[in-house]
């Protein structure tokens, strides 16, 4: 944990539509912020406050550590805790009682899955271990075979089987493996966010930032957050969004887990209908103040593609939505694009689209 003065920071996410967070107009001349770095879920959660005495801020800070770091053992796989759980007994028995550690967010995940069409799905694990993508080393990672993938399309191996009734989840296939990494950004902010709110001694502003994902409280002094909007390549930042006291800002791109095998590029943010990576759009940014609802949206949508991000971000209901495409091409919806200012050298060209 440590403790200094005002951060004007641009991480390095490897995405093309990624959060970073900055104050407009540069750094100095701010109230001290105190900041922790914990590693959780594959990524680093970096948590600021401002506007609080030392003490009471390392207090806050060491309460959402620990509360993070339980919660990674318990969603994440490999962790040992109650996913891990949970997925062995659906392997053995076909049915398990969901523990409580995981009960809200198995809950919200599938309300969320459902709602997305399955295009966010919970229950691809096993194809995320086909892949590979369950270690923590990318050069092991390889496309499966075309018969692997086949077997796995038919029947689909999708939580739209899974039966859950609250208390127990019953699963028609043994090879069924549960696996949140497309909403833990979501979930860790959140998280993060409501300890904040209930904390007896409030900062007058805090980021939570979280790999590909970021919420505010408050406004640090009279200057506004904003989230960093990378070029679609990864080589760096072409502009910024503002977001607002409340909002939470999360990624999807074809950045994520990206590894090379035999001189082709891939990445992690599979389409659960036919197992292969989503490759018609090079990223989405969801603004929105559900930081679970934006994380499920941005990888739904990013599987949803180019001929179907605004339909289904219309039934979402979101308001604030920005989608790449590879060519250089950004859409962006009317609420979004008020928010975005980029880069004078930004090669990129805008189109502001109105959702069905």
């Amino acid at each position: 944990m440590s403790a200094g003065h005002a951060i004007c920071t641009r991480l390095a996410l490897p995405a093309a539509l990624s959060v970073a967070t900055l104050l407009a107009g540069g750094c100095g001349g701010e109230a001290d912020v105190h900041h922790q770095r914990t590693q959780a879920f594959g990524t680093q959660v970096e948590v600021s406050l401002y506007g609080m005495p030392p003490e009471q801020a390392n207090s806050v800070l060491r309460t959402v550590e620990d509360h993070l770091l339980e919660r990674h053992r318990h969603w994440h796989p490999g962790g040992g805790g109650a996913l891990d759980r949970l997925n062995r007994q659906l392997a053995e028995d076909g049915q398990a009682r969901v523990p409580e550690e995981l009960t809200p967010l198995l809950g919200r995940s599938l309300a969320l899955a459902e709602r997305t069409g399955y295009r966010f799905d919970p229950g691809i694990g096993a194809l995320y271990q086909a892949w590979g993508l369950d270690t923590a080393a990318p050069e092991d990672a390889a496309p499966p075979p075309e018969r692997m993938l086949e077997r796995w399309r038919e029947p689909p191996h999708s939580a739209a089987r899974l039966d859950h009734n609250g208390e127990g989840v019953r699963t028609p296939t043994e090879t069924m493996h549960l696996d949140f990494r497309a909403v833990t950004t979501g979930a860790t902010l959140r998280e993060a966010r409501q300890l904040l709110d209930e904390a007896s001694n409030q900062p007058d502003a805090a980021m939570i930032n979280a790999g590909n994902g970021v919420a505010v409280v408050g406004t640090p002094g009279e200057r506004a957050w904003r989230t960093a909007v990378r070029d679609p390549d990864g080589r760096g930042v072409i502009g910024t969004v503002r977001i607002r006291h409340g909002e939470a800002a999360v990624a999807a791109n074809s950045q994520q887990g990206r590894f090379r095998h035999e001189g082709t590029w891939y990445h992690e943010v599979l389409k659960p209908a036919s197992g292969m990576p989503a490759r018609s759009l090079a990223g989405i940014l969801v603004l929105a103040e559900d930081p679970l609802l934006a994380d499920a949206a941005a990888t739904a949508l990013m599987v949803a593609g180019r001929d179907g991000w605004q339909d289904l971000a219309a039934a979402l209901e979101l308001k604030k939505v920005l989608a790449m495409e590879p060519n250089r091409v950004i859409h962006g919806t009317p609420a979004l694009m008020e928010r975005l200012e980029l880069d004078d050298n930004a090669d990129v060209r805008t189109d502001t689209v109105d959702l069905p």
